[in-house]
């Protein structure tokens, strides 16, 4: 394999809320070679709306995910599964005990990329996407009420009616912040990457706004310039004028070989 890259580009906006709880990191520069065993790291994170401190708890998740990133990211033989389940952990006990101070919490979904390989954790309903060629895959699941009655659905304990008609299905039922954290999601072996995909890390604000089939067309018209894929995302979501729109935090890597 040649010498590869990675280019990056992200987008943060308030939307029509009062307060910013939506928080977002990535390499600094736009352009990243991985030579020599370099690893790179993106992340999202979404404070809890109607919950006190939650872009602090935000804020803090990223910014001691990144800072423990850097402690080993130069370190041969790391594995980065058990890196995320360390972090997981820490993050959680970190954001607990801030609520018990005064009630908060976070999503987080962030990849790191070591050589051809991704390496992925999720926790609450921040998404990871993939575009490879032209399509676009959804790699991730959120965490939310949805999954217990699908579960419900599916083994015959409730009927399609009594699924349909139950409301909070997107209440979240994993976060960092929760005593019993049950819902996290970490790959076991890294991800292999093709030359071209492109990774897409965000928060709801986009995709409870932008249909995916939109998403998927703006990252193919503008996919040979990263920074400005993720500024046309976010620019779109607030074309859409909709009310009550919520933050959204927006993070894209593309892969090259």
């Amino acid at each position: 394999m040649g010498k590869s890259s990675v280019q990056t580009g992200s987008f943060l906006n308030i939307g029509k809320r009062k307060l910013q709880e939506d928080c977002c990191m990535v390499s600094p520069s736009e352009k990243f070679f991985l030579e020599d065993g370099a690893r790179f790291i993106g992340a999202v994170a979404d404070g809890m709306g109607g919950l006190k401190n939650g872009l602090i708890s935000a804020e803090r998740v990223i910014q001691r995910l990144y800072d423990d990133f850097e402690e080993v990211k130069n370190q041969k033989n790391t594995d980065f599964s058990k890196f995320f389940q360390e972090e997981v952990y820490v993050l959680n006990n970190m954001v607990y005990a801030m609520s018990r101070q005064e009630e908060t919490g976070t999503t987080l979904s962030a990849a790191i990329i070591e050589n051809n390989k991704m390496h992925l954790v999720s926790v609450g309903d921040s998404r990871i996407y993939l575009l490879r060629g032209r399509t676009l895959y959804l790699l991730t699941r959120e965490h939310n009420f949805k999954l217990v009655l699908k579960k419900a659905l599916l083994n015959g304990r409730i009927t399609r009616q009594a699924y349909d008609d139950t409301q909070q299905k997107d209440a979240l039922i994993g976060y960092l912040g929760l005593k019993d954290l049950r819902y996290v999601d970490i790959t076991e072996e890294g991800f292999l990457l093709e030359s071209g995909d492109v990774i897409l890390l965000c928060t709801d604000g986009l995709t409870k706004t932008v249909k995916e089939r939109e998403i998927e067309e703006i990252l193919n018209s503008e996919k040979e310039d990263i920074m400005k894929a993720a500024e046309t995302l976010g620019l779109f979501t607030l074309s859409k004028e909709r009310k009550n729109q919520d933050n959204e935090a927006i993070v894209l890597m593309k892969y090259s070989e």
